[in-house]
């Protein structure tokens, strides 16, 4: 775990070794890995059971599907009652990357957003479509950036948008 300047007062961590997950058993592929409610189609919460294959299915696409890894620094951004959460978890905790927590005050669509997306040099960030369409088109933009966005439709147009500054992917979630 590294803790970054963004995280306030939380304070350095000491000095850590990461041990190759290759060297430790597997969970069996059906075991649960989490539990994560949805509204489903009735509208009442449900509890989902995502198994183990499916969180390496998860990883295995951050690796491949969106350059994630040791070097990333992902930007935590999503609800812990969401699923796509989980997501920014994983991708920097259990790949050996950073986990880049967004201050309250800098949670706007706003260029203090961008600017902060710069100062962290953030690799990866998944926004929903809504708050992608209120950030100024304008703004500095950290190189190499990763948008993941979905969670509801994306328009063509804001996509096309954002792909001019950044690598854009329309991504969908395990309970979807």
């Amino acid at each position: 775990v590294t803790v970054e300047p963004a995280a306030g007062d939380a304070g350095p961590l000491a000095p850590h070794t990461v041990r190759s997950l290759s060297s430790r058993r597997t969970a069996p592929a059906q075991s649960a890995a989490y539990v994560i409610y949805t509204s489903g189609t009735t509208g009442r919460p449900k509890g989902t059971i995502l198994t183990s294959v499916g969180l390496r299915s998860l990883l295995a696409t951050a690796v491949q599907g969106f350059g994630a890894g040791p070097d990333s620094r992902v930007l935590q951004f999503t609800s812990m009652s969401f699923d796509v959460a989980f997501l920014e978890m994983s991708m920097a905790l259990l790949l050996g990357g950073t986990l880049v927590v967004v201050p309250g005050e800098r949670r706007v669509a706003e260029p203090a957003f961008l600017e902060l997306l710069c100062e962290q040099r953030v690799t990866h960030a998944a926004l929903p479509p809504a708050f992608l369409e209120l950030l100024p088109e304008e703004g500095p933009l950290p190189e190499g950036l990763t948008i993941m966005t979905g969670a509801d439709k994306v328009p063509l147009a804001l996509a096309g948008r954002w792909a001019r500054r950044a690598r854009v992917v329309a991504c969908y979630g395990l309970t979807e």
